[in-house]
């Protein structure tokens, strides 16, 4: 009963994530197709090649992510090494990619969880990206450590920014260290 459970958890799990690839592809791949379709025989300019090129590397993104997902899933991948991140450092990185402001609410000057720095970089990107994808106005990425217990804490990421009345204007991720 155990196994027929797992073969039914996995395959929800692949169906959940073509649904959810197919959604995430076609936005790039539609603003690609609508840009040729205006071109209409012209030399591109500068700015729309440019145009082209992000909504590719967005595409070869999203599969890259698809196909770590579904090694995930299968327990194949080798998703990193759990170490300290200065979650600061990444934090900055990422904000200075998109032009995101960072607000640090932190007694110490580091603020190091205990994670694989790759993924803590991916999920963040991503909530970047769909906050600047969605907002209208500044973003704001906010780190602070909270005590929960005696001996437990949780560094909480909190994204702000200006987002449309029918989406959370909020988004929020937890790791505990």
């Amino acid at each position: 009963n155990a196994a027929a459970a797992r073969v039914e958890a996995l395959v929800q799990s692949h169906k959940s994530l073509l649904a959810n690839a197919s959604h995430e592809l076609r936005s790039p791949l539609t603003r690609i197709r609508m840009g040729l379709e205006l071109m209409s025989g012209d030399q591109p300019s500068p700015a729309f090649r440019e145009e082209i090129l992000h909504n590719i590397a967005e595409l070869d993104q999203l599969v890259d992510e698809i196909l770590l997902a579904s090694r995930l899933d299968a327990r194949e991948a080798d998703v990193g090494t759990v170490e300290l991140v200065d979650l600061i450092g990444l934090a900055a990185e990422e904000c200075a990619r998109v032009d995101a402001d960072l607000a640090v609410n932190s007694s110490s000057d580091a603020l190091q969880v205990l994670g694989v720095a790759k993924l803590l970089r991916r999920a963040l990107r991503n909530l970047l990206e769909n906050a600047q994808r969605h907002s209208t106005g500044n973003i704001t990425v906010l780190l602070q450590r909270c005590q929960l217990q005696a001996a437990s804490a949780v560094t909480l990421v909190s994204l702000n920014s200006n987002m449309p009345s029918r989406r959370p204007s909020s988004s929020r991720a937890q790791s505990r260290s």
